[in-house]
């Protein structure tokens, strides 16, 4: 669209009862503006989705949460933060409808305040559910711009859950499990 006279990229902004209650306009040089009553809104993208099933990507912006759609012929459920790493918070309004899919995968960008606010993230959801996307590219825009739909759905299905350090999942644990243990030497 156009705003200021200038060209521009304008997401819809929804509340909780799909109703539309801002817009986030961004301008050349990553300019953004939102119009409207943004203290409101859900997830860019939570319109469109159903609470429930098997998998939702988070994205840390708009091109991004339609690039992982795009990824997956738009049939999979992607959504965004609002206002980038810095909005955490809507994270934590959406809990319950994050909460009811099976899997939550977490593709912020690979800068440090996109690694800083997926380990924040990452907290906020129940141990194992969540985990978090590494890519070596800036972000699933630029993965599916650069590499293609299968390489951006190849890494939403390779994204492994983040556990503490040193906690260790017993499945991963097959050779020491499957070791022969050889007895010491008598008394």
């Amino acid at each position: 669209g156009q705003f200021l006279g200038k060209k521009c990229h304008i997401a819809p902004l929804h509340d909780a009862d799909g109703k539309l209650v801002a817009q986030k306009i961004r301008l050349p040089g990553k300019d953004f503006r939102v119009l409207g009553d943004s203290s409101k809104v859900t997830l860019f993208g939570q319109k469109q989705s159903r609470p429930g099933g098997k998998r939702i990507v988070i994205t840390e912006g708009e091109i991004d949460a339609m690039s992982v759609s795009q990824a997956f012929g738009n049939k999979w459920q992607a959504v965004s933060l609002v206002n980038g790493a810095s909005s955490i918070k809507h994270l934590k309004n959406e809990l319950e409808f994050l909460e009811s899919f099976e899997k939550i995968v977490i593709w912020f960008d690979s800068d440090e305040p996109g690694r800083k606010a997926a380990n924040q993230a990452m907290e906020l959801f129940t141990p194992g559910k969540a985990a978090v996307v590494e890519c070596g590219l800036k972000d699933a825009n630029e993965v599916l711009k650069e590499r293609g739909s299968d390489a951006g759905a190849k890494f939403v299905f390779d994204a492994r859950p983040k556990r503490p350090d040193g906690i260790v999942n017993a499945a991963e644990l097959t050779e020491v499990i499957d070791e022969v243990l050889v007895s010491g030497i008598k008394y």
